[in-house]
């Protein structure tokens, strides 16, 4: 039998070697007999600190092989099988600190940028879709405001985008679809008194390349961990039905206020009108104010605080629907110094949602954490 720790040291040192980052978890051993040989399996699972470093597992492993079967001196005859498994995870971040409000960058302000939209007749639905393989991504305005303002709290818009790590390349960018994203932030770029830094255009396409990365990463946890990630986006609806259902009763209670109000200025507005009728002697005229005149207009105001009221409960049915449509549960990413912030809306769809810099957060709340990205390793699970 070998001892795990021997193994696990001969399992680090091929990673060390590439200056890969790895942990490397013994799980256990299982002895069992064979055809009268024992066989030894040693149970490990690899945490690639790079996720994009997955894609050389095969090799990793095959040389890991190599030096345990260098390794393996026994004299009694044995199996000797190494399994290895490649993890990672999420772990979910409650309610926390709260993002600290981001300066705007004038001419970058999500109005500014809607102009341009409109302008150049770019962006259907304020969004661009850039197609990675076969992801497609969702960039909204929203994002490209929040991406130039963390770029201005990283100080990178005067001294431009300089980090202390190169550039991940990720999947091939479809050309077609990148377009009319490129020829919106030209354009805004060319017409803004601030433009973009030097090697912003670079690191935005580096974030897009990561999306078949990103989409198989979260689709394998919401396989393997379905029940939590239903249950958080149901936690999400309900909170954002009370928000909503609140928003709605304020609603609600102002216009009856303003109602109320209305009705009371007018009942008194009318029977000023009719006593003064009355004191100069025309008793027919100021019957008629009080007894025709009077509800005709209180009519008018009923009506049309009745119409408000339909127009409140029509608008909560609609976001209640698109609620329950659209509620997806939030996937936060540290690249580069930035909290990248994405959403499974559909099959084969990811939404780039906001980014945020590293000052302006110490993590993203109500999100699932990247958790190789962002360490506990008390949560570490594996299946």
């Amino acid at each position: 039998m070998l001892d795990p720790d021997e193994i696990q040291t001969y399992m680090l040192n091929v990673f060390d070697k590439e200056q890969i980052s790895v942990e490397v978890v013994f799980n256990s051993v299982d002895i069992s007999v064979v055809s009268d040989i024992t066989q030894y399996t040693y149970d490990f699972t690899v945490i690639y600190y790079d996720v994009y470093q997955k894609y050389n597992v095969e090799r990793h492993l095959e040389q890991i092989q190599r030096d345990i079967q260098s390794y393996k001196n026994i004299d009694t005859p044995c199996d000797i099988i190494l399994a290895v498994r490649v993890g990672w995870m999420f772990r979910y971040s409650g309610d926390g600190d709260t993002p600290k409000q981001l300066e705007y960058v004038e001419g970058w302000r999500e109005s500014q940028l809607l102009q341009t939209v409109k302008s150049i007749g770019e962006g259907e639905d304020r969004k661009f879709i850039v197609k990675v393989e076969d992801i497609e991504v969702e960039i909204d305005i929203h994002f490209i405001e929040a991406f130039m303002r963390s770029l201005k709290e990283s100080n990178y818009l005067e001294k431009g985008v300089r980090l202390d790590e190169p550039l991940v390349k990720g999947s091939k960018i479809n050309a077609t679809s990148l377009r009319p994203l490129i020829k919106f932030l030209t354009e805004h770029h060319n017409q803004s008194p601030l433009k973009m830094p030097y090697g912003s255009m670079d690191l935005l396409m580096s974030l897009i390349s990561q999306a078949p990365d990103l989409y198989d990463i979260i689709t394998e946890f919401e396989i393997e961990n379905k029940k939590l990630t239903e249950d958080k986006i149901v936690e999400k609806r309900k909170y954002r039905i009370k928000n909503l259902e609140q928003e709605m009763l304020n609603q609600t209670n102002a216009l009856t206020k303003k109602y109320d109000a209305t009705i009371d200025s007018v009942e008194e507005k009318y029977k000023l009108i009719s006593e003064n009728l009355y004191d100069v002697g025309n008793m027919k005229k100021g019957d008629e104010i009080l007894t025709e005149k009077l509800p005709e207009v209180k009519e008018n105001i009923t009506n049309k605080y009745i119409s408000d009221l339909k127009k409140i409960n029509m608008q909560e049915d609609r976001k209640r629907e698109s609620i329950l449509k659209y509620t997806k549960n939030t996937y936060s990413f540290f690249f580069y110094d930035f909290d990248l912030l994405v959403k499974k809306i559909e099959k084969g769809v990811l939404r780039y949602s906001t980014i945020y810099d590293i000052n302006t957060v110490t993590e993203p709340s109500n999100v699932f954490l990247y958790i190789l990205d962002y360490g506990d390793s008390k949560k570490w699970s594996f299946k």
